[in-house]
């Protein structure tokens, strides 16, 4: 980072880069050209960002809250960054991950992972996504999802170089680790007398359940290790599936499982929260092995490896100016001014917004809270059923209202790509039974299908010109027969 440039304008941004640790943030920070101040026109996004150049890439470093982590966060972070910068193309997910090796792809503590498809199963698997079934089986809902073609590309050709050693990965890594005296020790190369694999059976031996692994038995060797030390501690860039979930793993079985059924590199937990909503390349650092052993060792110098190939990746896409011409410039002021003027007419007509309480009670949902009742037969069946009803029922403060946002979330998440389903909610506060009439809550549900694009300009237009115009805000009927 050479410090701070200028002013520079939200629009101006085309690239996101989201982490979910500051640790993870820092490398990448580090890894600026240059350093850029911004203010945003939006104030109700709060997210943590920071501003600079690599390259010819103008980029938004993203960070969820601390203490916070998992497909949640990461999918409210991911809104928040698209929303406030109009420009960016793509993201990439960068951090640390764990490493599932294989008699076929010796992946080792420090080694990079970049999302890339195998076959049919695409780049990424939601593996904790779908239903147990009675008989103890797991039946999968993921699909297959890929990066675009345009970053495929650009990690086609980052691979070609770094085979014949004319890729930047090294240099970057070595830019960091020479930047700032204090950081240096930090970002070093921990030695691999701290990567070992032991066999999934054998567990830590460490007393204090830290998995530092002082009083684990050296001589227990993974068959996957037996091949012995690599000529070279320069970290291999592995390309394959990343398998995402909503829990940390510290458990061999499942990851082999997660290797001999969907082909998967590594495991992380922020990626499903982001991959179903914009296009998105996940770059992990390999930090452990998502077993009793994982421990905090490797987890800077592995954040430093995932930023240095995510820059080095992110040379080989080929820059869009973010606004273009002046004529693309005013064409696009026009556009905003007739968003704003929608906004208004609809804010007139449906003037109440049950998503408010939604977003309020999920932003204080813990990772994986409700998780039990996604599961359960009742809500599947409901999920697949047209017609039924579901019904919540409890005293008060029992965490009725954090399972129905759980379930809104996750309906969202499931049906975010089918055109044919739209996921509407009214999300009542007892705190607020006023402006709860059914009125309000039928002009809500169409507020919610413009909000979504499911109708069209010309119907959205036919319902605001009848009624914005005279003053007047339609009675429910006429609301559902728009719908």
């Amino acid at each position: 980072m050479s410090g701070t440039y200028g002013t520079v304008h939200a629009d101006d941004y085309t690239v996101g880069w989201i982490c979910a640790l500051p640790k993870e943030a820092l490398p990448a920070s580090l890894l600026l050209d240059e350093e850029y101040d911004t203010v945003l026109d939006d104030p109700t996004d709060l997210s943590a960002y920071s501003f600079g150049r690599m390259g010819d890439h103008n980029v938004v470093i993203a960070i969820l809250p601390k203490g916070t982590y998992g497909q949640v966060q990461a999918a409210v972070v991911g809104t928040n960054l698209f929303r406030s910068f109009l420009s960016i193309r793509f993201c990439f997910l960068v951090g640390i991950g764990a490493g599932i090796p294989s008699e076929d792809c010796d992946i080792r503590l420090g080694d990079v992972v970049v999302s890339a498809p195998d076959g049919g199963t695409g780049a990424f698997v939601q593996f904790d996504f779908g239903s147990q079934n009675a008989d103890g089986s797991f039946r999968l809902k993921s699909r297959p999802i890929s990066p675009p073609v345009f970053l495929l590309n650009a990690v086609s050709k980052f691979e070609t170089d770094n085979e014949q050693g004319n890729a930047p990965l090294a240099r970057y890594i070595s830019d960091v680790e020479g930047k700032q005296a204090h950081l240096r020790a930090r970002f070093q190369y921990p030695g691999t007398q701290h990567d070992h694999l032991f066999p999934p059976e054998y567990t830590c031996q460490a007393t204090d359940g830290g998995g530092v692994c002082r009083s684990c038995d050296r001589n227990h060797v993974d068959p996957r290790r037996r091949a012995g030390p690599r000529p070279s501690t320069a970290p291999v860039v592995h390309y394959g599936v990343i398998a995402s979930g909503g829990k940390l793993v510290r458990d061999p079985f499942l990851r082999d499982h997660l290797m001999n059924t969907y082909k998967a590199r590594c495991i992380e937990m922020e990626a499903g929260g982001i991959i179903n909503n914009m296009d998105c390349l996940v770059i992990r650092g390999v930090s452990d092995y998502a077993d009793s052993h994982k421990n905090d060792i490797w987890h800077d110098y592995a954040a430093l490896t995932a930023s240095a190939c995510a820059k080095a990746i992110l040379g080989y896409v080929h820059p869009v100016p973010a606004q273009g011409s002046r004529k693309a410039m005013e064409a696009r002021r026009k556009i905003e001014e007739a968003k704003r003027r929608h906004q208004a007419v609809v804010d007139y007509l449906a003037p109440y917004d049950f998503s408010k309480r939604y977003a309020d009670v999920l932003s204080q949902r813990h990772e994986n809270t409700g998780q039990w009742f996604l599961e359960t037969a009742a809500f599947q069946k409901w999920l697949t059923n047209e017609g039924r009803m579901l019904w919540f029922s409890g005293m008060p403060g029992a965490g009725k209202s954090v399972l129905l946002a759980t379930a809104i979330h996750h309906a969202q998440s499931l049906f975010a790509r089918q055109a044919d389903i739209a996921v509407l909610f009214a999300f009542c506060d007892s705190r607020d039974t006023a402006n709860q009439t059914g009125e309000n809550m039928v002009a809500s549900l169409w507020r919610q299908l413009v909000r979504r694009r499911v109708l069209s300009e010309v119907e959205c237009a036919d319902l605001e010109g009848s009624y914005a115009d005279a003053g007047i805000r339609p009675s429910p009927s006429e609301f559902t027969a728009a719908f």
